[in-house]
């Protein structure tokens, strides 16, 4: 009984709140190439940031490894974040006569990687690297992955608005 009612919670009081604000409908489809597409993008974006900010870091006389790897630490979670938020955007904003903000996928993407980054540190045992994987440490590990796009796409969809002629 608890499940059905978190169920519906999570499942339609969304598009109950949209239709309240006269937001477009978000179709299951479309959701899931989001989803997917910002999945896809992240490593796109992390690998590649990493890399080339580390690149520039070491053009612009940082010498030390260590200093440089910070700099390129940082550049690949920033550049993983801006990529995720590039997909839900550019799908989202296919649909006629309908917008909505990158600014909020990208916040979606930042509070998805801070859910994912909280995860991590959750699912490190002190000292235990050889402790058995079990079922929540895979479902945890799925989330790592999924909430930074998943986030994207929360938070673009909730930003969208109409940009043509009202439906009715």
């Amino acid at each position: 009984m608890l499940r059905r009612a978190v169920l519906f919670v999570v499942c339609f009081l969304p598009a109950l709140s949209a239709a309240q604000r006269a937001q477009p409908a978000v179709t299951g489809i479309r959701v899931t190439a989001e989803v997917a597409s910002g999945l896809v993008a992240m490593p796109i974006g992390f690998f590649g940031g990493g890399l080339a900010t580390r690149w520039v870091a070491r053009r612009f006389g940082v010498s030390d490894d260590e200093e440089a790897g910070t700099i390129g630490t940082i550049g690949a979670y920033t550049f993983a974040a801006v990529a995720t938020a590039v997909p839900p955007t550019l799908i989202g904003n296919a649909a006629p006569h309908t917008t909505g903000s990158y600014a909020a996928a990208l916040g979606g993407a930042a509070i998805g990687g801070l859910g994912s980054w909280g995860l991590v540190r959750l699912n490190q045992p002190a000292g235990r690297r050889d402790a058995p994987c079990h079922f929540t440490c895979i479902a945890s590990t799925v989330a790592i992955f999924l909430l930074p796009s998943a986030g994207a796409t929360l938070g673009y969809n909730l930003s969208r608005r109409w940009a043509g002629p009202v439906p009715h």
